[in-house]
């Protein structure tokens, strides 16, 4: 569960990941750091405004080297009884790459590709029969422990 900063919910998670691997006289150990902060804010209940970062630092993927990429991603959303409704915009800043090359024993390849994930969107979510919860008390336990 993520903390709740007034009406601001932040979520961040940080990996790294780091292969020994070692072909002929080529070294792939560079590490690759990653990083995603998810953050929505609750105008009240029934706006939030959403606000998505993730990217990734320049290293090795098995015989690949991988180029640094970064993508945004924002949203509005309002909730109605049953509907959320979903307006945003992906690849804010047309920054979402494939970028990578791999060199071993004297072949080279080069990928270089912008796979144009930029859009706007309107996304619906509809809940059919919504179950409210139904539990009472502090512990549905405690009349059972009394019964035996």
């Amino acid at each position: 569960s993520s903390p709740v900063i007034s009406c601001w919910r932040p979520s961040l998670t940080v990996n790294y990941s780091q292969q020994e691997m070692r072909l002929g006289d080529m070294n792939y150990n560079s590490p690759i750091i990653g990083f995603e902060w998810k953050n929505m804010l609750t105008i009240n209940k029934d706006w939030s405004i959403i606000l998505n970062l993730e990217g990734y630092t320049a290293g090795n993927d098995e015989l690949y080297l991988q180029e640094s990429r970064f993508s945004s991603d924002f949203s509005v959303k309002k909730s109605f009884k049953n509907l959320d409704v979903y307006i945003g915009a992906n690849d804010i800043f047309n920054q979402n790459r494939e970028r990578y090359e791999i060199s071993s024993y004297g072949i080279y390849f080069k990928k270089w590709s912008n796979p144009d994930t930029r859009c706007i969107y309107l996304r619906l979510a509809y809940r059919f029969n919504p179950q409210k919860t139904k539990y009472k008390g502090d512990s549905s336990g405690r009349s059972e422990l009394r019964r035996l």
